[in-house]
Formats: structure tokens, C-alpha cells, sequence
């Protein structure tokens, strides 16, 4: 089989502009077209090089994890012992998958495959089954960054709270809810989410109403309605380190997000709240 080098060039930058662009979205890497372009052309043009040399396995392999080390520097910088070491291993990670991906597409088409001894790709497969393995492997790395990004965000908005209620401590994560802005006597109110945290509201509030102590914070239904939810005092509560003086309240079945067991509110992104 006869490989031409301008073949072998494009192909090489086409691999490289994907895995870079991965490597960006997944690790939030700010980067100019300028970098971009200037990794993959050093990546595709070395890359295109190495096999002129007949350097063999061992050399061949050292040569492309350095190459990787080289595109990754001039794409994302150096911002760090860790964050490089992070976007190395990701980098490398990318390439692995990107080729298993396409063996995996190969195998499964019965198309003849063979890897070179200076670690080239080597095919008699028409091309349009080359270019859906880039593909496929462009929408999984879409999918996972998006996935990645959305986790994060999520994460941003998860607090550590810890709270006594019933001369019970609790410590479990608070979900910042925007739409939350119930308040009862001025106090703004976190909303139990799970059993647990429910269970225990309700308890508290069934000593207050034999107590004569009951309290109650109103709030609108989807029906337009109003329904009362009872709330309760907690005797010490943190929520990200802050001590505040809030209400806890539970209004039936309420979905718990990303697995926390109560709702904070917009009070969170000020001093509402804080003693």
C-alpha cells in the first residue's frame, strides 16, 4: 500500500485539531487560533516526519509521547506542574480512545487493519469509513465534555451544610435553588428534600404544635393555589461555612437535585440570613 505523504499530514492535523479541541472543551482551556493552529501543524508535520527515520518501536513511542507533551504546551500553556500533568494524561487519553475507536469501527466492518512498527495506521478501507470513526469519535468527546461541564456547574452551586434539629446533628449537602425564595417572619427557609431530612422536620413541627409553638410559611401552587408548609427553628445551622439563622421547612415529596437532601434559596448569593 503506497501512502502519500500529503495523506499522511492531513490526516495527522486532523487528528491532532480534534484531540486539542477535546482537550479544550473538557478542561475549560482558554486558547487563541493562533496556538491551535500552530500545535497541529508542529504535531502533523513531526508526526509526518517520525516515520522517515525507521527509528523503531521503542524510539517511536518516546518521540510521540513527547511530540504530545510539545502540542499540548504550545495549545494550553503552561499554567502549573498539575494542570499540565492533567492535560498530558487527558491528551493521551484522547488519543488512546480516538484509536479504539477507530479499531473498534474497523474490526467491526471486517476492513483490513495494521499497525506499523513505527506505530502508523495502515488500511486498504475506503475513506468514508476513516472519516465516520473521526466522527463517531468528534460526538462521543462532545457528549463527555458537555456531560463534564454540566457536573461542574452543578458542583458550583452544591454547599456543605450542617445543621441541629431536635437536638439531632445533620450534616448533608444543600443544593442552591434560585427559585427558592420563601421566607416566614422575615427568616428565609431551606426546604427538606429526602426522607431523612423530612422525616425529622416533621417531627420537630409535631413538638411545636403540642408546644403551641407551631409555624407555618406560605407558598404558591402550579394550580395558582396557596398551601401552608409548617417550618421549624434549628438550633445551629452552617451552610458553606456561614452561620445562619434560617427556618427548615418540608412540603411533601420534593425531588432532591444531584442527590442533596434540601433546597437553599437566592438568600445564598447574599447576606440573607446571616448572623
Amino acid at each position: 500500500m503506497t501512502i502519500y505523504i500529503e495523506y499522511a499530514l492531513f490526516s495527522n492535523a486532523v487528528f491532532d485539531f480534534i484531540l486539542l479541541r477535546s482537550l479544550g472543551a473538557i478542561m475549560k482551556i482558554s486558547f487563541s487560533k493562533t496556538r491551535l493552529w500552530l500545535a497541529v501543524l508542529s504535531g502533523a508535520l513531526t508526526a509526518g516526519a517520525v516515520p522517515l527515520f525507521n527509528l523503531g518501536v521503542v524510539l517511536s513511542v518516546a518521540g510521540k509521547l513527547a511530540l504530545a507533551a510539545a502540542i499540548v504546551a504550545i495549545f494550553a500553556r503552561y499554567g502549573g506542574k498539575k494542570r499540565f500533568a492533567a492535560a498530558l494524561m487527558l491528551f493521551w487519553g484522547l488519543t488512546f480512545a480516538m484509536g479504539g475507536v477507530l479499531f473498534g469501527l474497523y474490526f467491526m466492518t471486517g476492513a483490513s487493519f495494521a499497525v506499523n512498527a513505527d506505530l502508523s495506521l495502515s488500511s486498504d478501507s475506503a475513506l468514508p469509513l476513516f472519516a465516520a470513526g473521526i466522527l463517531c469519535f468528534a460526538f462521543l468527546t462532545k457528549k463527555l465534555a458537555a456531560y463534564i461541564c454540566g457536573r461542574r456547574m452543578s458542583a458550583s452551586f452544591v454547599y456543605d451544610v450542617t445543621m441541629t434539629l431536635g437536638g439531632k446533628r445533620y450534616s448533608v449537602k444543600g443544593y442552591l435553588d434560585s427559585g427558592n425564595s420563601l421566607t416566614s417572619d422575615g427568616l428565609p427557609v431551606i426546604i427538606a428534600t429526602s426522607g431523612r431530612m423530612r422525616n425529622a422536620v416533621a417531627r420537630q413541627a409535631a413538638e411545636d404544635l403540642l408546644g403551641g409553638r407551631a409555624r407555618y410559611a406560605e407558598y404558591s401552587t402550579l394550580a395558582g393555589g396557596t398551601r401552608k408548609m409548617p417550618v421549624v427553628e434549628c438550633d445551629d445551622i452552617t451552610v458553606g461555612g456561614r452561620r445562619l439563622n434560617a427556618l427548615v421547612g418540608a412540603a411533601g415529596k420534593t425531588t432532591a437535585a444531584f442527590g442533596c437532601e434540601v433546597l437553599l434559596g437566592a438568600w445564598m448569593d447574599t447576606d440573607g440570613g446571616e448572623k
